[in-house]
């Protein structure tokens, strides 16, 4: 299946289709993500700014072990629905290498070949 020739229309929107997924999943994401914080009063609650620049998210995931210490509901939430994308990409991928481990691989010793 992956030697078959892809028509380029076809390709085009397939990856336009991918992308409109991807833009629907974070959109909700992030603005859950935003709501929750503003909930969870984060990370004012904490005596720190997340700042505005392209580093905020990773300080924002860098400092959320403070969220787990608090254990409050909001933070918790919080908490999880930061890095539930995150666990979940890692535990999608690694699943992904896994399934190849026990995939059947084509040898020179094999009939079939």
């Amino acid at each position: 299946m992956a030697d078959e020739p892809v028509d380029p229309a076809e390709a085009k929107r397939r990856q336009r289709r991918t992308t409109l997924i991807i833009i629907a999943v974070m959109v909700p994401w992030a603005i859950g993500w935003i709501w929750l914080m503003d909930q969870a009063d984060y990370p004012k609650s904490f005596g720190f700014s997340l700042g505005h620049g392209k580093g905020a998210m990773i300080v924002a995931l860098f400092e959320s072990y403070l969220l787990v210490e608090r254990h409050r509901l909001w933070d918790l939430a919080l908490f999880t629905w930061m890095w539930g994308p995150i666990v979940g990409g890692i535990g999608w991928w690694a699943r992904k290498r896994i399934a190849n481990w026990h995939r059947p691989r084509l040898s020179l010793f094999d009939e079939a070949s």
